[in-house]
């Protein structure tokens, strides 16, 4: 897929089950590695966020000036971002999280693009190579099981919602990184969804 913005891309979200087999200490490595803060610790530009949401609510108002209210509202909501992105920062660096399946602890996004900010042609790139979606999965349930097939072995299976995704990309990054694991994905999509 060539470089794009987000802006450019029509969202559609996704469930798709991901399951791991293996023995159980390899399971408990990838369970204990897997979980994360659900960010990625992209650099912050306050200003041209606060530029693009102005932008908008203009374009909104047909270019008429902006109640002071809705400056306020601007303020209030670059205020928000910040504090987000301070937590973020701090739990990115830090080990566990609440995220079950946090594809960053997971495939990290390499430093070097981390700098260049999440719309970047190369950084896009990047998470469409390794990741297969743009976006950290969402809404994730585990279940952890014994393998039906050879009882010496566990299973842990992934329900996510994933946007825009090519799940078999994620597969195949996983596999790579993880080779003492089978890795198998599935669409729960209804056909005709």
């Amino acid at each position: 897929m060539s470089a794009e913005t987000r802006a450019d891309v029509t969202e559609r979200w996704n469930r798709y089950e991901l399951v791991l087999t293996g023995l159980p200490a390899d399971i408990a490595r990838f369970r204990d590695a897997a979980r994360g803060p659900g960010g990625v610790p992209w650099p912050l530009d306050a200003d041209h966020q606060h530029t693009t949401l102005m932008a908008r609510l203009m374009a909104g108002a047909g270019g008429a000036p902006l109640p002071r209210h809705a400056e306020d509202l601007l303020r209030a909501i670059a205020q928000a971002q910040e504090a987000r992105h301070a937590r973020l920062l701090v739990a990115c660096a830090s080990p566990g999280g609440g995220c079950l399946l946090d594809l960053n602890r997971l495939l990290p996004v390499p430093a070097g693009l981390l700098a260049w900010g999440p719309d970047h042609g190369a950084a896009l790139d990047w998470l469409d190579r390794h990741w297969g979606t743009r976006e950290a999965v969402r809404q994730i349930d585990l279940q952890e099981t014994r393998d039906p097939r050879r009882h010496s072995r566990r299973r842990l299976r992934f329900r996510f919602w994933m946007l825009d995704g090519r799940p078999a990309t994620l597969a195949a990054s996983l596999l790579r990184a993880w080779p003492e694991l089978e890795v198998t994905i599935r669409s729960l999509e209804l056909p005709g969804g």
